[in-house]
């Protein structure tokens, strides 16, 4: 019975350290001081990894050769938005020769940083000033001159209707909308937007080839990044001193293949809407891991635009895992087969500490399988393990049986 045992744990070792082969990549971890520890993923790795992370493992090898699977998740350090509705009264609507005047009672002196209008006409484009006082007899002046604009026909839809400032605490806000007319404000939501601001790392354009298609009116800007990184950021700075509006789309290189008249590339969308001189052209998408960009501009009958400046930005990814037993670790990856696994740290999220050591990773090893004989490639067999296995317990549930029938 002792033998049988034995033999069943060097088998789920031989196992364990099967799994392991089947990866294409590691990196050594350095060693553990605490239980908590983060890992910040290298760019490197992206274009090896599968896109959901699901092919991450972390095995170690203790002294006794025994082999540790260490928990883990990935969690992305992105901006965090929290928006608080603050409660007010509109008073005090006037008007005279500079324009129409709103007057925000908030009883509770609550802070605001933005105030979002809603208007019964689509099209419009006024001024705005906004002050804020604590008795309505001494002002002082938040925003000043601020465009809100807004556009609707038959080719596009585009509104622009939010005031935004730092933060500001007053009893009364004064809204003046420089209109000739009424500009029928029919809502307004006056709110404290909370940031969280997240780790993000830029990336440089290595090469940019733009196109401008006569015919279809456009202007067509590739980006080489240079490497598979992960964007979810793409800022435009255009030299235009004039206003503009153009609608646009903005894909990345998702495949290529050779046809007989050369090379075929097939790209998805991460964004599309407006580019416009009235607010910052940031352009935000779920994270994507690309190399190549392609930017359409819809020029209609304009002159196409100068682009003066484009950043790419991308979020930090942090790998978290709980390290149980002393062992020398390493960070597996660059499985296609591989699932996504299932630990328990998930469901306890409150349980892992704010505060976390980071760990380095070294460099890059790439795990090559050697050419085997026929013998031991069988025992490298999943499913031949996975046989010997099952019969390995049911002869230990067998001797069992046996032993308690001899009693």
């Amino acid at each position: 019975m002792k033998i049988n045992l034995i033999a069943l744990l060097l088998l789920l070792s031989s196992f364990a350290q099967a799994q392991m082969e089947d990866y294409s990549y590691s990196r050594n971890i350095a060693t553990p001081t605490e239980t908590w520890h983060k890992m910040a993923l290298p760019n490197e790795m992206f274009d090896k990894v599968k896109s959901d992370f699901s092919d991450l493992r972390i095995y170690g090898i203790s002294e006794k050769k025994d082999t540790i699977e260490a928990p883990y998740l990935v969690r992305l350090e992105e901006d965090k938005f929290v928006y608080n509705s603050i409660p007010f009264k509109k008073i005090n609507n006037s008007h005279n020769d500079k324009g129409y005047y709103y007057t925000f009672d908030i009883k509770n002196k609550r802070a605001i940083n933005e105030i979002a209008l809603d208007f019964k006409s689509a099209n419009f484009d006024w001024k705005i000033d906004l002050e804020g006082s604590q008795n309505q007899k001494e002002w002082f002046t938040l925003v000043e001159d601020y465009r809100v604009i807004g556009i609707q026909n038959e080719l596009t839809k585009y509104k622009f209707s939010k005031v935004v400032f730092p933060d500001a605490q007053y009893r009364y806000f004064r809204l003046l909308i420089k209109a000739k007319v009424d500009p029928e404000l029919v809502g307004q939501n006056l709110t404290l937007q909370e940031t969280t601001a997240g780790s993000y790392q830029q990336y440089s354009i290595i090469a940019q080839d733009r196109k401008e298609d006569k015919k279809a009116k456009q202007t067509i800007i590739n980006f080489d990044l240079g490497e598979a990184v992960s964007v979810s950021k793409f800022n435009l700075d255009f030299a235009n001193d004039v206003d503009f509006y153009r609608t646009y789309k903005l894909q990345y290189l998702a495949d290529s293949f050779k046809v007989d008249k050369g090379w075929r590339y097939t790209y998805n969308t991460l964004a599309s809407g407006v580019l416009t001189s009235i607010e910052d052209n940031n352009l935000t998408f779920g994270p994507k891991v690309l190399q190549n960009l392609k930017l359409t501009i819809d020029n209609r009958d304009n002159a196409p635009l100068t682009l003066e400046k484009a950043v790419a930005n991308g979020p930090i990814y942090q790998v978290i895992s709980r390290f149980d037993s002393p062992a020398n670790y390493a960070l597996y990856y660059g499985n296609e087969q591989a699932r996504k696994p299932n630990y328990d740290i998930n469901r306890f999220l409150d349980k892992i500490p704010t505060e976390l050591k980071t760990l380095t990773l070294g460099k890059e090893n790439v795990l090559i399988q050697e050419v085997e004989s026929k013998d031991n490639a069988l025992f490298q067999n999943k499913l031949w393990l996975w046989g010997v296995m099952i019969i390995m317990m049911g002869l230990l549930a067998w001797f069992s049986m046996k032993m308690m029938k001899g009693k």
